[in-house]
């Protein structure tokens, strides 16, 4: 690394400080861990329901649960939109697969049967132009 990627000794010491001020000493009992206790308390209740294998949410978990927001449907949007750009209905007719074959067949293109020299002799390995080694 080059000098110019490195901190200078003036940058290390601010973010030292820096780092120093919010540094703060390990108090747990801050902390709340509600998952362990709801897992603990779920376990309980199974034990003294006598359940072995399945879960039934009481009336009261079910009220106290917290419940999903509105839930969109991102594809749907996203092909609406795509929709809108192009200028297409939703419901646009659709051609059918004799209607696809028949307009293939009318917009083909004729091609003779003859090759050029060029092509030919390239794939004789002969001919085209060489080129220099």
């Amino acid at each position: 690394e080059s000098a110019a990627d490195k901190p200078s000794a003036r940058e290390f010491e601010m973010a030292e400080r820096l780092v120093d001020s919010m540094t703060q000493e390990w108090d747990p009992q801050r902390f709340h861990d509600t998952y362990r206790e709801d897992l603990l308390a779920r376990i309980e209740n199974k034990i003294k329901s006598g359940q072995r294998h399945e879960w039934v949410e009481t009336a009261s978990e079910a009220a106290a649960a917290p419940r999903s927001g509105n839930v969109i449907d991102l594809v749907a949007l996203l092909k609406q939109s795509i929709e809108k750009r192009a200028g297409t209905q939703p419901n646009a007719h659709k051609p059918s697969l004799a209607e696809k074959s028949a307009y293939k067949k009318t917009t083909a293109r004729k091609t003779s049967g003859r090759k050029t020299a060029t092509a030919a002799s390239r794939r004789a390995g002969g001919g085209g132009r060489k080129r220099a080694a």
